[in-house]
């Protein structure tokens, strides 16, 4: 019963290959963007040697040893994206674009300033509260005539096993999509009858949830030179897909250009929850008052997850005789218990004060994200299948953001950019994101405007066949952000 499970989780998660989704749900999972905080943004996440930002307990948690005061934040935030998708096995498709957004909380929590009163600690500070690591939300459509069906899949499934993915081929055999039509232990579908010919197609995807971390950092300051923190992070997550997948015979003649075959529509319901822990050493090094390196290591995040997942599928076909037969297929309610270890993360990270006009800071982090692995208890032969998948699938990648803050009496002018280079081996396209903000400083309070715009090209497949046609699509995400931090100081 728990290898049914399994296989069903496994086969669900992009309705492709058994193990190639995986690997991408583990990358999904281990991309975080730590831009919590207005300042931080602004300036492209480039802080990790300058601190005194909340943001900085989940990258350089040294960073809150600089606090002078203690010092609440919170930050309100709307992120909003827009997809541009096309398929690229129709050669006369055409985009589509569908948009999300959300209101969001990216940060809030408190950093609390303390005095040892000792000659060589200048502080010794604790901060606790919430970062927003990652946002999943996000709709695509694509459509187009190609050649190809998803009950190439389905029919692969059926004939590789008796024991097929109830997800999968369990549904499109209840729904008379894939049949065994001599009763000779070989299923066939209709499309088979008129392999090659072109079928109209289309899916609308949509993703939402989040990964918000609750995290506690402790950190100190050491005569003024050497700043260490540490810090215990608790991730959330939760993510949920939606998928909604169509195909229809549109030929010409009264019987359409394949036999029996009318239409059919496959949905997908997927949603993944869980905790994980991690820890985050940090130290900064200021060997004089304009100048500081810091650098950080982080610990793989621990994950234990649950996924919840349904299925069904419509299916229509005319016989004979001309009667019309709809038929439809229903999954039983799935679930799996698995654990996920993302990958180590290291940093580096440098800034120059100038006077009290500003700053400059750069930032490199390092991560592999081959590094990541799956554990599903008592099933060695699918973990080592999915482990080798993400293996084979993710190469390391040095994340590079640089950012610049002005002061001008209480103003602060901000900008910053971040260049980010694709974790798919073979791939080498660098993502780069543009921010600036402004910020009003006094006192007893502060207040802090920041936006942020990024471009991201990836691919998608909406199902996978080993001996039939798969569909590739192509996605252009522009991502937008806008972002304010209120703090109080005191």
């Amino acid at each position: 019963m728990k290898l049914f499970k399994l296989y069903g989780w496994v086969a669900f998660c992009l309705g492709g290959s058994l193990f190639a989704q995986n690997a991408f749900d583990a990358y999904r999972y281990s991309n975080f963007e730590i831009n919590s905080t207005a300042r931080t943004m602004a300036v492209g996440g480039a802080l990790g040697a300058l601190g005194t930002d909340f943001a900085v307990m989940s990258t350089n948690p040294a960073g809150i040893a600089l606090n002078r005061r203690s010092v609440f934040t919170i930050s309100p935030s709307f992120v909003g994206n827009a997809t541009d998708s096309w398929l690229s096995n129709d050669p006369e498709g055409l985009r589509s674009r569908e948009t999300a957004s959300n209101f969001n909380l990216s940060n809030f929590g408190i950093i609390v300033y303390s005095d040892p009163k000792s000659d060589k600690w200048s502080s010794f500070n604790f901060g606790m509260g919430m970062n927003r690591l990652q946002n999943f939300n996000q709709n695509f459509f694509f459509d187009g005539t190609s050649v190809g069906s998803i009950t190439d899949q389905f029919v692969e499934e059926a004939n590789s096993s008796d024991n097929y993915n109830p997800f999968g081929a369990g549904v499109a055999i209840e729904a008379e999509a894939v049949y065994d039509l001599d009763e000779d232990g070989t299923f066939e579908t209709d499309y088979q009858f008129a392999y090659g010919e072109p079928i109209y197609r289309q899916q609308f995807v949509a993703r939402d949830g989040s990964i918000n971390e609750l995290t506690f950092a402790f950190a100190g300051n050491l005569e003024e030179r050497v700043m260490i923190g540490l810090s215990v992070g608790v991730p959330f997550l939760n993510f949920t897909q939606t998928k909604t997948y169509a195909e229809e015979d549109t030929g010409e003649g009264a019987d359409g250009a394949i036999p029996y075959f009318d239409n059919l529509s496959y949905r997908e319901y997927l949603n993944t929850t869980g905790t994980g822990i991690n820890f985050k050493l940090g130290m900064i090094f200021r060997p004089v008052q304009s100048f500081r390196l810091g650098m950080s290591v982080h610990s793989p995040t621990y994950f234990s997850l649950e996924d919840n997942f349904t299925s069904d599928m419509d299916y229509q076909y005319t016989v004979e005789d001309g009667e019309v037969i709809e038929a439809a297929g229903e999954s039983p309610d799935g679930y799996f218990n698995y654990k996920l270890r993302t990958p180590w993360r290291y940093s580096g990270s440098a800034a120059v004060i100038i006077s009290k006009y500003g700053f400059i800071s750069g930032e490199i982090e390092y991560v592999d994200y081959s590094g990541a692995s799956f554990n599903y208890d008592n099933f060695p032969t699918e973990q080592r299948a999915v482990n080798n998948a993400i293996l084979g699938t993710f190469k390391p990648v040095l994340n590079v953001r640089l950012g610049a803050e002005f002061a001008y009496d209480i103003m602060r002018f901000r900008g910053g950019t971040a260049f980010l280079p694709s974790a798919i081996d073979g791939d080498d396209t660098v993502n780069h994101t543009w921010s600036f903000g402004a910020g009003i400083v006094q006192q007893g309070y502060f207040l802090d405007l920041a936006y942020r715009f990024g471009k991201v090209q990836n691919t998608y497949l909406p199902y996978n066949t080993s001996d039939g046609v798969n569909q590739l699509v192509n996605n252009d995400v522009a991502v937008s952000k806008l972002l304010m931090t209120l703090g109080f100081r005191f």
